[in-house]
């Protein structure tokens, strides 16, 4: 259904339905960091009933992903640098930092609404369980045969990309499929 308020970004319900913690822009995908302008996401919990909006969070940087776990909001924001994950009680509006990455951002957080945090870190899962605070990397396996990675003959007269001569024309030099 339409959101009572004007715009908004990403957003998630309160545990009982009755408020929404959103950010009124949505720039997700852009490659902005640090970014401390006008588009700046910021996190506003709005009252359903009542229409009242607070905004909670607020840094200069960006505030995104929030997730309403219990009585806390979680979000990602980079306003250490780097990002990062936080949680927030939006009624006293006290931040603590979770995650304490500095050399790469923790990037699209999802929760199971349960206490349990899936994000991205450098390439890999992480699942960070908020009540005990541990954090684990998933062991993923792909089980395949080795099909893809078997020496195979390929026909490249059709994939001849460039070519070149030796100085004294004795040798030819074909590239085809980048080799």
């Amino acid at each position: 259904g339409k959101l009572p308020m004007p715009n908004s970004g990403a957003g998630d319900f309160s545990p009982d339905g009755k408020r929404l913690v959103y950010s009124p822009q949505f720039r997700d995908f852009r490659h902005w960091k640090r970014y401390q302008g006008g588009w700046a996401q910021d996190f506003f919990v709005f009252d359903l009933a009542t229409k009242q909006q607070q905004r909670i969070a607020y840094s200069k940087r960006t505030e995104r992903d929030p997730m309403w776990i219990g009585d806390m909001v979680y979000f990602a924001s980079d306003r250490d640098g780097t990002l990062n994950l936080f949680s927030v009680d939006p009624s006293s509006d006290q931040v603590s930092q979770i995650t304490f990455e500095k050399t790469w951002d923790v990037r699209w957080p999802s929760t199971d609404h349960q206490g349990r945090i899936v994000y991205e870190l450098n390439g890999e899962l992480h699942v960070l369980d908020v009540r005990t605070k541990s954090d684990a990397a998933l062991a993923i396996h792909v089980p395949t045969d080795g099909g893809a990675s078997r020496p195979s003959r390929i026909p490249v007269e059709k994939n001849i990309e460039s070519f070149g001569l030796s100085p004294k024309g004795e040798r030819a030099l074909f590239v085809a499929r980048g080799d």
